[in-house]
């Protein structure tokens, strides 16, 4: 009998020290009631039980089963918490856009955007539904009042977990962008735009030109917005917060604006270089922009084409003939 006595105690005292040794600072006014309760019920034992008493082994089975239901409920707690770690882990998994077919040759991967799009956001909130039921199981393991400081404090603690979640998942992509645009060695574009011959003009396509509906610059900042929108597709754990969604804090974290603004910076020079490239053609432009017609008559006539000074040179008499030869 004082063999199983000693059996049990030491099982209590396990317990007991494992929830001490192990509740997080934001979890103890959550349970310090419960444990102010255990502490008394052991008191017991310290001023008036011995173990010849009646009622010893029954005072045993209290106590054990008191502490275990709290270690029980502790660590279930904490196991949740586990659990949203490693949903929020699988949000940066793989980045919002990727290469076609996960090809490193490949172009960013915007075919049916708006199909992966819906199925990448869905995801997002359903993962967000189960992390907002984790803690409303949690709720019930501490025995916590809702609507109290002690669980709001516990609320935003969790809330700040998602987001670093969150940061880690905008984080994921935006690298992914950064990495290779901003590198300076030899890798495969990741988009594309084509100079075409539009007469009387030479234009890209989609274009380059700033401000330009449709254009590249716009396709940049519509794939980072969408980036973005995944910190708003889950309510806010800190609905006492008055915020509704997450995305408002990840747009204001430097780290991730000063990654946003690099990402433009590269789409702003290579825009300018490429316009650069255009404009180095306006010698030729006479090629598609005048008329083919009148270029080859004053070809044959005068073996070129007249310049404005010549042509004022010889306004009264008209420019000499000189037909070219073979």
């Amino acid at each position: 009998t004082f063999r199983k006595y000693r059996a049990n105690l030491d099982l209590t005292v396990a317990w007991y020290n494992k929830v001490r040794e192990n509740v997080l600072e934001v979890e103890f006014p959550l349970i310090e009631d419960q444990l102010s309760e255990i502490d008394s019920q052991l008191s017991r034992a310290e001023v008036s039980l011995s173990w010849k008493d009646d009622g010893v082994w029954e005072y045993i089975q209290e106590t054990r089963d008191m502490v275990h239901d709290l270690e029980t409920r502790v660590f279930q707690a904490k196991t949740n918490l586990e659990k949203i770690q490693k949903i929020m882990e699988q949000w940066c998994t793989t980045p919002l856009y990727e290469r076609k077919d996960g090809k490193e040759t490949s172009l960013l991967n915007l075919d049916d955007r708006e199909e992966r799009l819906a199925k990448r956001y869905a995801e997002t909130k359903e993962s967000g539904n189960k992390i907002h039921d984790l803690v409303k199981e949690n709720l019930g393991f501490f025995k916590a009042e809702e609507d109290t400081d002690i669980w709001r404090a516990y609320v935003d603690y969790v809330d700040d977990m998602v987001v670093d979640g969150f940061f880690n998942a905008i984080h994921c992509s935006l690298n992914f962008l950064l990495e290779i645009m901003a590198s300076k060695g030899q890798v495969s574009p990741l988009f594309e735009s084509r100079l075409e011959l539009r007469a009387p003009d030479m234009v890209f396509e989609p274009s380059l030109e700033y401000r330009s509906e449709d254009g590249f610059y716009d396709l940049m900042e519509m794939i980072i917005n969408d980036i973005y929108k995944l910190a708003s597709l889950v309510p806010r754990l800190a609905a006492h917060s008055g915020i509704e969604h997450y995305q408002p804090d990840l747009e204001e974290m430097d780290d991730l604006s000063d990654m946003r603004q690099e990402l433009m910076d590269c789409v702003q020079s290579v825009m300018n270089q490429a316009l650069e490239y255009r404009n180095s053609f306006d010698t030729y432009a006479y090629l598609w922009v005048d008329d083919r017609n009148e270029f080859m008559r004053q070809f044959l006539l005068y073996n070129h084409v007249l310049t404005p000074e010549e042509i004022e040179a010889h306004a009264e008499e008209g420019v000499p003939e000189c037909p070219p030869t073979l």
